[in-house]
């Protein structure tokens, strides 16, 4: 928040905890939702707004003035009012609200468009100074502007006495303020974007002060300064004593002024009043002798040219003083400056310069005395830096001038504008550019902080008229013969076209890809269409709400230049939608497209450079590149699309998103069939009368919990509301799913209908059904459920709170609700014979040898008029005993992901041919041949995505330093982000879902402590069948030095004739008292008898033990060259003084590649890997500078963050090479980021898979390694 508004601040902080109950002075209360308080004077009750004649029986306003007491409300005509009474506009979901006050609002004021000094304000007379003015609100539309509580004259102008602003957006929050005078106060909303709303607005009485004023020689002014805000109350003096109104809850102190060398007396002028004040309260005060002292002095550094008329000294006292900021004028004569002024005794003050622009204070300046003194001031200029750049955009006509605005004083700056470059000088602050053409004009600004700035600025046509175009019938995006690169482009343009009729429709065909920008549709008649439907066309956009962008306008829309200028951050409207087709683009169609909303699927690399950040009004979860934003706490309404057009028709369509996808806007009629539609709360929600029709309806889940789910939230139906019709209720495996419900009503009158209901899953709806939503009850709503289907019968509807339960659905057919309009795409259902024909079976495996996490696909062909409505019921099979485990249809999924509960059965699908007539056909049957493994399994043609829900293979880290996770999730880092980095901290970026690396990683580990501390058990008490155990140590367990010896040093045991190392079993020995409290009364010391490949066999022990599979890593390289840039051997004991055993040319490596070559156990050799790696970079840049770009800082042994991630790419190369099992998992990273504790960022792979960081040659090399994986 700026400066101007920190008082506002202040107060509401001081405010937080006075509730109206505490008072025992009668608070006047106005609620616009007829809540009454206790011990108050109420002035607003639901039969006040019953019997308002102006408040039509709808529930909206007349424009006009409506007065309850001292409280004038200004509406303009359609404003709303929700409240428990017979006027009610409806239900809106934020109307019911428990502030920090206690206080639980039951309705609202609604103004129906922008706020405005002169329109839908409140203005309340009769207000005191040392009055609390508390008032309640928010905004309905997502933006945000500044509220104001201003003081007004008769007339209701503001005039100057007090004016107090904050911001108000889509929180609803309360603001108190002591109003400073006597007379009429207006609260209003600025007309920017905001749409504000209100809940109640009251008035606390302040306490009636009076007291005497001892030993005052003459009548003067007093004042009261309110000691937590600076804000000063005016008292009365009549004779010797004096009157004035404090608010409760506050300290003061009493400032005399007027009176030459008197003020109040230290011990009579602080008042404290508690906030359970009486009426009334008497203080006297006394008047002593305080003696004021002169300053003055000349100052130097001015220009003689400065005028001084602005100019002011700021004589600044210690914060938290009971002083005030003294002003002092500049004096200027023939230009010699000076100063007088008078100060307050044995205080402190701190000299500044305001009104000065270009000058400053030179240096530190403090004033202190008791007596009158002379003392110069050095002014200087300040530093300025140099601003220049290009003019770029439209550049038709080049500016010839340009100047800057300074946004704190409104100093302006002219600079220099030739052959399209600019450039000036500018201080430090902010700037508006004020630059334009007779047709262009720029909206920029330039920031400046302590450099130089370097910004081409963008200039814009003024005139936004559209110039209508010749109509073409076909529009062509991307592909080989492509009119326009984005599909936005391509619906401007048909709007330039201006289609009239259905004669004028224009059909975009978009070439398969992902097209990211936010589309907003006006224009009628137009079509959207993939012409390639066995590849995808996906529209997708990143906004959200609870966030600020800078691209986003003041109306909450993206803005090209606002997103080029990069100044200020806004917050977004319409739910952030991603595609909007608005009320005018009439008779709009889809064919084939994804409609997609990023932001709770992915995070984009475009949205990160667009400043996203927290708003601070509903949640505060920070998006990075690697964030998972499909966890619960990530999620926050965010619509893939917004539908208010009428007759729209969507077929074969997908609608992605969590909360809030797909909005149908009201009074308008809309068709979907054969779409996928996917969320988790309120994903279908809006108004009109909507059908779907053979959909796909399916919870997309959460990464990180089980969280229950509404599938509908509606409001108002045009006459019939919500059809779904022949659908599925499906549930993403991907993530973790909890049972959901039908849906909730938004509004009161919200009307739902589901009729013939595939659940493909048994409870995946909650036994109730419907639940309720901002006080709206699913009993009272129009909700209806018809034949919803589990295992050939009807599913139990005995517990269903709310919604009717119908026999007969003749009238909840789609064509019954189309009301007057029949779609494109409708046809009335004809009855025909039915069959299927070759039914068969694949996996993304061998189907011979079926596993946990492994997924079969039904294929046949429907031989039948009209669409395949087949019913597909898969069966879990043994003993002849069958039990249904999942339904569908043949217009939906027709896959099954095999589950850890499959194991031991056999499976099969059972198709019943049927089309949309519903008549069925023959049954037929076909069945898995083999029974379902134990354990899990990876598919080895696994997709990018797999499931994690349901099953997955765990990669366990068992290492030290090297490998450790150092971020803030690492296991040993308590939160905290560290600078170094390691494989194991990346590893898990060229993973998919259907492997979890588990790093049990840390620093100062060798293979015995680890097994002392504990660690190994932990793993073993984790590990399963189909898991994977990573064995690294070497680095810790070679240092046989003195300090290292009791605690991680394991020796290798002698090696034989042949150079083999020995697996010499060791024996626990009792704890030495130093270690006793870390490991025990027993441990494995250095000298019990084990050596280095008995205790590496205690971890392939137990991977083994647990049906996983152990893999021996040899330690990765230190960055140790010789001259000619090979890496020297470096694993050994060396230390002669502990006359331990010394070891040379890498002896931990050599024994790790003997144990896995002895045992047959899988090898990754680490060692190898980034020694290559490290002398490659030495090699290519003929010293060692490249390769040092991927240590920490100082280390030869620990890598940063970029290293980290390099080398998890080497070791991805030879997990797919080696471990054909987990080769199927490996992946080209997306998403992935190196953050140091500082917020450095070290490199980033964007959602493309596109690689940056600091350092070019390491860039091109992991870019290359990670389009191989892709492949």
């Amino acid at each position: 928040m700026k400066k101007c508004f920190r008082i506002a601040a202040t107060v509401l902080a001081f405010f937080a905890a006075v509730s109206v109950s505490a008072q025992t002075r009668k608070v006047d209360v106005w609620d616009f939702g007829g809540v009454e308080e206790k011990n108050a004077v109420n002035h607003i009750k639901i039969s006040d707004l019953d019997n308002l004649s102006g408040l039509a029986a709808d529930g909206k306003f007349e424009a006009g003035e409506y007065t309850f007491g001292d409280l004038t409300l200004k509406t303009d005509k359609n404003d709303r009012a929700y409240y428990n009474g017979s006027k009610n506009y409806g239900t809106q979901g934020y109307s019911s609200f428990e502030f920090s006050d206690g206080y639980i609002s039951d309705g609202i004021y609604y103004c129906n468009g922008k706020g405005g000094e002169a329109r839908r304000y409140l203005l309340l007379k009769n207000v005191k100074a040392g009055d609390i003015v508390t008032f309640y609100g928010r905004a309905s539309n997502g933006s945000e502007d500044k509220i104001h509580f201003a003081s007004v004259n008769e007339s209701g102008e503001k005039n100057g006495i007090q004016d107090e602003s904050a911001w108000l957006n889509g929180e609803s929050r309360r603001w108190s303020y002591i109003a400073v005078s006597d007379g009429s106060y207006k609260v209003y909303c600025e007309a920017t974007s905001a749409k504000p709303v209100y809940y109640r607005i009251t008035r606390t009485p302040g306490v009636n002060v009076n007291g005497s004023i001892k030993g005052l020689p003459s009548k003067g002014e007093l004042k009261f300064v309110v000691s937590e805000t600076k804000q000063q109350l005016p008292a009365k003096i009549s004779g010797g004593s004096y009157t004035t109104r404090l608010p409760a809850g506050f300290t003061f102190t009493a400032v005399l002024e007027g009176v030459k060398g008197f003020g109040i007396s230290a011990d009579t002028k602080q008042i404290s009043i508690s906030q359970d004040a009486q009426a009334s309260l008497k203080k006297d005060l006394a008047a002593s002798e305080m003696k004021t002292y002169i300053v003055d002095g000349k100052i130097s550094g001015f220009a003689k040219e400065f005028s001084s008329s602005s100019a002011k000294l700021v004589m600044t006292p210690p914060a938290n003083s009971l002083y005030l900021p003294i002003e002092i004028e500049i004096q200027n004569t023939n230009g010699e400056f000076s100063f007088k002024g008078e100060l307050e005794p044995a205080v402190q003050y701190a000299v500044s310069l305001e009104g000065a622009n270009d000058y400053t204070v030179a240096k530190d300046t403090v004033f202190e005395g008791t007596a009158a003194f002379t003392k110069d001031i050095q002014v200087e200029l300040k530093p300025v830096y140099d601003v220049n750049g290009k003019f770029i955009g439209d550049t038709s006509i080049m500016p010839s001038s340009i100047s800057f605005k300074n946004l704190e004083d409104g100093y302006t700056y002219t600079g220099a504008a030739a052959n399209g470059i600019y450039g000036t000088k500018l201080r430090d602050g902010n700037y508006e550019v004020l630059c334009e053409t007779e047709k262009t004009s720029t909206m920029n600004h330039i920031s400046v902080s302590g450099s130089n700035v370097t910004k081409d600025i963008l200039m814009s046509a003024k005139d936004k008229t559209v110039n209508q175009i010749p109509l073409k019938k076909d529009i062509y995006v991307g592909g080989k013969k492509q009119d326009y690169s984005s599909v936005k482009q391509a619906v401007k343009a048909a709007h330039a076209m201006a289609p009239k009729s259905e004669a004028d429709r224009i059909t975009i065909h978009i070439a398969p890809g992902i097209y990211r920008d936010q589309v907003i549709i006006d224009t009628p008649y137009i079509t959207l269409k993939n012409d390639t439907p066995a590849q995808e066309v996906k529209l997708t956009w990143y906004y959200g709400i609870g966030y600020n962008y800078y691209s986003a306008d003041l109306n909450g829309y993206y803005n090209e230049e606002r997103a080029y200028d990069k100044f200020e951050k806004k917050s977004v409207a319409k739910w952030g939608v991603a595609t909007y087709v608005k009320k005018d683009a009439k008779f709009f169609r889809a064919e084939g497209i994804t409609f997609e909303t990023s932001f709770n699927k992915y995070v984009t690399a475009e949205e990160l450079k667009d400043g996203v950040e927290p708003d601070g009004t509903t949640i505060a979860f920070v998006r990075k590149l690697n964030s998972d934003v499909q966890s619960k706490a990530a999620t926050e309404r965010a619509a893939a699309i917004c539908t208010e057009a009428d007759q729209a028709e969507f077929v074969n369509c997908k609608f992605l998103g969590s909360q809030d996808t797909l909005y149908t806007g009201a009074d308008s009629r809309q068709y979907y069939k054969n779409c996928y539609i996917e969320g988790n709360t309120d994903f279908i929600f809006g108004d009109g009368d909507v059908v779907f029709e053979n959909c796909q309806i399916v919870w997309a889940g959460y990464s990180d919990s089980k969280n229950s789910g509404y599938l509908t939230a509606a409001r108002n139906a045009k006459e019939k509301g919500y059809l779904f019709y022949n659908c599925v209720i499906n549930a993403d495996q991907n993530n973790m799913q909890s049972p959901g419900y039908f849906g909730r009503p938004w509004g009161p009158k919200a009307s739902v209908a589901f009729v013939n209901t595939i659940f493909a899953y048994e409870g995946i709806i909650n036994p109730q059904g419907w639940t309720s939503m901002s006080g709206n009850n699913p009993k009272n709503a129009n909700f209806f459920e018809y034949n919803s289907m589990w295992d050939n019968a009807g599913v139990d509807v005995s517990h269903r709170d709310g919604g009717k339960i119908i026999t007969d659905a003749g009238a909840y057919s789609p064509s019954n609700y189309f009301i007057g309009w029949t779609p494109v795409s409708y046809s009335a259902p004809k009855s025909s014979d039915v069959k299927i024909k070759k039914a068969s079976f694949t996996t993304d495996d061998d189907i011979n040898t079926p596993y946990p996490g492994h997924t079969i696909t039904l294929h046949y062909e429907f031989n039948g008029s009209g669409e395949d409505c087949s019913l597909i019921q898969w069966f879990r099979t043994k003993d002849k005993k069958d039990t249904l485990i999942k339904q569908s249809t043949g217009f939906a999924d027709k896959t099954y992901l095999i589950s850890r509960a499959d194991s031991g059965f056999n499976l099969k699908a059972v198709i019943t041919p049927m089309n949309r007539s519903g008549k069925a056909g023959k049954t037929v049957t076909v069945e898995l041949d083999k029974k379902i493994n134990e354990g899990y399994a990876i598919p080895s043609k696994a997709t990018a995505v797999r499931p994690r829900a349901e099953g997955k293979v765990n990669v366990f880290l068992a290492s030290d330093s090297t490998c450790k996770d150092y971020s803030a999730l690492g296991m040993w880092n308590n939160g905290q982000t560290r600078n170094e980095g390691a494989w194991g901290e990346f590893l898990q970026c060229f993973f998919n879902g259907a492997v979890e690396v588990q790093n049990y990683a840390n620093g100062g580990r060798s293979s015995r402590n680890f097994i002392n501390e504990g660690s190994l058990e932990k793993i073993r008490q984790q590990i399963g069948k189909g898991d994977y155990l990573f064995i690294q140590f070497g680095h810790n367990d070679c240092s046989n030095g003195a300090g290292y010896l009791e605690d991680r040093y394991v020796p290798l045991g002698e090696p034989n004739k042949k150079g083999i190392y020995p697996i010499n079993e060791g024996k626990k020995v009792r704890t030495p008292d130093s270690y006793f409290e870390k490991y025990g009364n027993s441990f494995y010391s250095y000298d019990c008898g084990g050596t280095y490949k008995w205790y590496l066999m205690q971890y392939v022990n137990v991977a083994l033990e647990a049906g996983a599979t152990p893999v021996l890593v040899t330690p990765v390289s230190r960055m140790y060259f010789d001259g000619k840039g090979r890496i020297t051997p470096h694993h050994d004991s060396k230390d002669t003084s502990t006359k331990t055993q010394i070891t040379r040319n890498n002896a931990y490596v050599e024994a790790v590649r003997q144990l896995a070559k002895e045992k047959k156990i899988l090898l990754i050799d680490g060692f190898e890997i980034t020694k290559n790696l490290y002398e490659k970079a030495y090699s290519d840049c003929g010293n060692k500078i490249e390769a040092k770009e991927l240590m920490f800082a100082g280390d030869s042994t620990h890598n940063n963050k970029l290293g980290g991630f390099v080398i998890a790419g080497e070791f991805a190369k030879e997990i797919k090479k080696v471990i054909p099992a987990l080769a199927p998992s490996i992946i080209h990273p997306k998403n992935a980021m190196g953050e140091n504790s500082d917020g450095k960022i070290m490199f980033t792979v964007d959602q493309d898979g596109k690689m940056e960081s600091y350092d070019k040659y390491w860039t091109r090399y992991e870019q290359s390694v990670m389009d191989s994986l892709g492949k």
